[in-house]
């Protein structure tokens, strides 16, 4: 009776099942956060697959490298293996995972800085995600490359590949990603001063979260309206949307979102002079932001109430204020914020004292 250990093709069988065995281990340590084990048990299954000549899985295993040594920051390495496990599965004709691999070096690419090969590999992604009928895919793949010419500067392309995304969002039927992309037209259109045609893009993003009841969403949209509105110097329009913002954030009990939009509500105040409401906003953002422990906005915070108070020529609290914003722009680690504010402290002392306007 023949010994069937001594079979290479058992042997191989034997090897190969070893191999599915680290591969599903390397999974499941990845689920768990466990990166390094993760990226070991691949590691070994990659060596096995190999060494067969098992080439899809072999690349399976490159990719999943990848998704490790990204997880692990270690960006280079991340490209490397994506790039081995783009060529094998080129080499197999597998056009699925080939996308999948070029929309990976897309993203690690962008990571990296390097924006032009982070262009040319959504590119080639997205083609092949439209060739194989992949509509949302290649939706997400569009708003990628919109992000990417955005950096650039490019707002003309990255606008193109914004209705794109919002053309195949539309044909799915996904919400979410149709408001996504309305938001990202309206950024596309307020950094190239498009303001009418971004602040419709903002209402139309607004209106689809709040349809969804994603409100904290909603207050988003509406302050970065607020926000284009303040850019464009349209003070009155921008201190409406702030305060619909923050109603909307304290409906939902979002501190950090009404702490954020009362610091800007007070810059804006500040900017045309309306020092009561200046300080009542600035004031409410302290104290919301001590609660969040945010020391750097509430550095902010405390350094614009020291504006108010030098404007009304109340150098004690101005004084105070000031002091009070060094000290916590240094506990952050801001120096140069720090140290801009000595020369307001200093400048106190030629300011006549008065009695602080009630203004």
């Amino acid at each position: 009776m023949q010994d069937s250990s001594k079979d290479p093709g058992v042997k191989e069988d034997i090897k190969a099942g070893m191999a599915k065995s680290y591969f599903r281990m390397g999974g499941l340590y990845m689920s768990r956060g466990d990166h390094r084990y993760a990226k070991e048990m691949y590691e070994k299954a990659l060596e096995v697959y190999q060494a067969l000549g098992m080439k899809e899985e072999a690349a399976e295993s490159c990719q999943s490298l990848g998704a490790i040594y990204k997880a692990l920051g270690d960006l280079p390495h991340a490209v490397k293996m994506h790039k081995k496990a783009l060529d094998m599965n080129e080499s197999l004709g597998r056009k699925e995972n080939t996308a999948v691999n070029y929309g990976s070096l897309g993203d690690l690419y962008n990571a990296l800085g390097e924006l032009k090969n982070a262009e040319a590999m959504y590119a080639k992604s997205v083609s092949l995600c439209e060739e194989l009928g992949h509509v949302e895919d290649a939706a997400a793949l569009y708003a990628s490359l919109g992000r990417v010419y955005m950096s650039l500067k490019d707002y003309r392309s990255a606008e193109t590949m914004y209705k794109r995304a919002l053309v195949l969002d539309g044909k799915l039927g996904i919400k979410e990603d149709i408001a996504k992309d309305y938001t990202s037209l309206g950024d596309t259109y307020s950094a190239c001063r498009d303001y009418n045609d971004a602040e419709d893009m903002y209402k139309k993003a607004a209106s689809v979260y709040e349809g969804l009841g994603r409100l904290r969403d909603t207050g988003g949209i509406i302050e970065s309206m607020a926000d284009m509105y303040l850019s464009h110097n349209d003070l009155r329009h921008g201190e409406q949307a702030y305060n619909r913002a923050i109603d909307v954030y304290e409906g939902v009990g979002l501190v950090e979102g009404v702490a954020r939009a009362s610091l800007k509500l007070g810059n804006l105040y500040l900017s045309r002079e309306d020092l009561k409401n200046a300080e009542a906003s600035y004031k409410k953002s302290i104290t919301l932001n001590q609660k969040l422990a945010r020391k750097g906005s509430m550095a902010d915070a405390c350094f614009g109430l020291g504006q108010v108070y030098r404007m009304r020529a109340d150098v004690k609290n101005a004084g105070e204020m000031y002091k009070k914003a060094a000290g916590l722009y240094s506990m952050v680690g801001d120096d140069k914020k720090a140290a801009s504010v000595a020369p307001l402290i200093e400048g106190l002392k030629n300011l006549k004292k008065k009695t602080p306007s009630a203004r």
